[in-house]
């Protein structure tokens, strides 16, 4: 009876166990490394770079149209832009923007004003500097041109 005990092959208690320990790490380190909030902050932070660069073209395409000048609404210092149904904005309208030149101002994905888009613009040096201040995971996104 003995002889027919050890022909059964199988794994041992602590060989599934060491088994069942090794595939958790496996899995825990595999979702640590995905951590999927990062990738949809990194994702806003892509559309954020994206909207930024839209209004500066914007921008400097109406400045081409129109001699060399910058909407008159652009100051040296940092100003949210509003949406242009709220003209009680705390900030300017690009209003002379839409629809020749953008067909809406584009919005940050998660600032959650209701009367900005939650992008700010300023004139520097005749430069314009457009800025994604609510960006995430420490990141400053800006355009300049």
């Amino acid at each position: 009876m003995r002889s027919d005990l050890k022909s059964i092959k199988g794994f041992t208690p602590i060989a599934v166990l060491f088994g069942v320990a090794i595939f958790s790490f496996l899995a825990t380190y595999m979702l640590s490394s995905i951590n999927p909030g990062e990738r949809l902050a990194e994702t806003r932070n892509a559309q954020r770079q994206f909207d930024i660069g839209v209004i500066l073209k914007a921008v400097y395409q109406y400045a081409v149209d129109n001699g060399g000048v910058f909407p008159s609404v652009i100051a040296d210092s940092d100003q949210y832009v509003c949406k242009i149904e709220h003209s009680d904005c705390n900030g300017i309208s690009l209003e002379v923007l839409v629809p020749d030149y953008l067909v809406d101002l584009p919005k940050d994905p998660e600032f959650d004003g209701n009367m900005t888009t939650g992008y700010k613009i300023r004139m520097n040096q005749n430069r314009i500097v457009v800025t994604a201040p609510h960006s995430e995971l420490n990141t400053f996104i800006k355009a300049t041109r």
